[in-house]
């Protein structure tokens, strides 16, 4: 009888703990959950679900789903479904410098937030913009696709909250999924996003992309159609190899003088002399002694502050790139008028915080030599401020290169920002390490973004799905709302 008692008392015992531990940790998930719903996403924090599922919220390879809206029932559902399409289609190309045709798989990754972070984004478009951006980005950071016959990757992206869809594409994909194409495949999504069934809307959207892949590139077009087609895809490819040869040489100038920067920063010779938030340089400053905001000393004059050297010409600027008056910060950092009340107006910040090195800058008066902006600075302050104005890169004498490297990190996110298809955001926290010693424009990384640079074909691997991502990247694509 004592016995039988002792049983009954352990195994309730354990009961009880049991569901106390339960319960516990059910409060734990809970919070993770209210805290995921609170939290905006950026193409620099989202997860990768193979390296990160469970911050992805899904066992499966292919799908990413951090705010968890997805059901247990649609993530197997829609696994499943793109199994299916990994292993039934295929892209069909000639490999350069041969004349045989090689099959190569096509990869189908999905990813879906709450909602974006939309600071960097400003406008009617804003929303339009960043779901474009972080498609193309996490399918260039996945790697999403095969890159036989140039790139065979695609991502679907949704925005639940800001109610926005891009299907990102790799270039091989271009050719049977054209913009038209894609149109219709969101189309054919809307009624059930409109529902708020988003499993539903995923599945009908493979659906019908699977339609096309098997249908080929079109070809119903009436022959002068066709024609005029081809010499206008040929006109546009031209003069958009030319613009990304451009835009891929200005990010090439803008990061050497990041370079250079460094070097005059660790010399103490450095001086900015462009926007830190649109990257354009400053107007030339004139040569009539008039009162640089760099520098709070008339042109040509020593200024205030005898620890920090003067500008290498004697003169620094005073009307910003967009031709107004600089905007100075409280701190010494200064910018275009327009990119600061751009900044401030979309919602990006405190305006009374830099948006570089996060100092006060409320009520910050406007500088003269006989009223320094900077007296109120704090002496014990990490980035304190030298007299007169002067950007504080100089403490007690010394260079102040931890300032400096607050500057060229953001100016990092900003190319980032801008430049996605060169600079990703896993350069730029590789590049903003304070010992990274290499030349940025030199980076392994950056020379293969090249529009001119022949990479070697990837093996148009197995047709299998449910395999690691190929190394593809993204080539465009295709968005909307609903």
């Amino acid at each position: 009888m004592m016995r039988a008692g002792t049983r009954i008392f352990v195994s309730l015992l354990a009961f009880l703990l049991s569901h106390s531990v339960g319960a516990a940790f059910g409060t734990v998930s809970d919070s993770k959950i209210a805290q995921r719903e609170l939290f905006s996403w950026t193409r620099a924090t989202f997860p990768n679900p193979e390296q990160d599922p469970e911050a992805c919220h899904s066992s499966y390879s292919r799908i990413c789903d951090p705010d968890g809206l997805l059901g247990t029932k649609d993530k197997v559902n829609l696994n499943d479904k793109i199994n299916s399409f990994e292993v039934m289609n295929s892209l069909s190309c000639s490999q350069k410098g041969s004349k045989d045709e090689v099959e190569a798989p096509i990869q189908l990754a999905v990813a879906l937030v709450r909602k974006m972070d939309l600071s960097n984004y400003l406008g009617s478009d804003g929303k339009d913009a960043a779901g474009r951006d972080m498609a193309m980005g996490i399918h260039d950071d996945w790697g999403v696709g095969s890159t036989s016959c140039g790139g065979t990757g695609i991502l679907m992206f949704l925005s639940i909250e800001d109610r926005v869809i891009f299907i990102s594409t790799g270039t091989a994909v271009q050719k049977v999924l054209t913009d038209d194409r894609l149109d219709n495949v969101i189309a054919q999504m809307g009624a059930a996003l409109r529902r708020k069934d988003y499993g539903d809307a995923l599945l009908r959207g493979i659906d019908e992309m699977e339609v096309y892949i098997k249908q080929g590139p079109p070809t119903d077009w009436p022959f002068v159609l066709f024609l005029g087609g081809i010499i206008s895809f040929a006109l546009f490819g031209a003069f958009h190899k030319e613009r990304e040869r451009e835009r891929y040489a200005e990010v090439k100038s803008k990061l050497s003088k990041l370079d250079k920067d460094r070097a005059l920063a660790l010399q103490g010779q450095y001086e900015s002399t462009s926007c830190a938030i649109c990257l354009e340089d400053f107007a030339p400053p004139s040569s009539d002694g008039e009162l640089s905001p760099l520098t709070g000393s008339l042109h040509g004059g020593k200024g205030d502050d005898a620890n920090a050297p003067n500008s290498k010409n004697g003169r620094l600027p005073t009307i910003g790139s967009d031709g107004r008056p600089l905007k100075l910060l409280r701190c010494g950092h200064a910018f275009d008028t327009s990119c600061w009340e751009g900044w401030i107006s979309s919602g990006h910040g405190d305006p009374s915080k830099c948006p570089i090195c996060k100092q006060d800058v409320a009520g910050s008066p406007p500088p003269s030599p006989s009223a320094p902006s900077l007296d109120s600075a704090s002496p014990n302050n990490r980035h304190a401020q030298g007299r007169g104005g002067r950007t504080n890169y100089y403490v007690a004498g010394q260079p102040n290169y931890d300032m400096f490297e607050l500057e060229r990190a953001f100016r990092l996110g900003q190319l980032s920002s801008r430049y996605p298809r060169y600079v990703r955001h896993t350069d730029v926290q590789r590049w903003a390490q304070r010992g990274y010693d290499g030349t940025m424009t030199n980076d392994p990384t950056f020379i293969r973004s090249d529009p001119d640079h022949s990479s070697s074909s990837g093996s148009s691997g197995s047709r299998s799905g449910g395999g690691g991502f190929g190394g593809g990247s993204s080539a465009g694509g295709r968005g909307g709302s609903w």
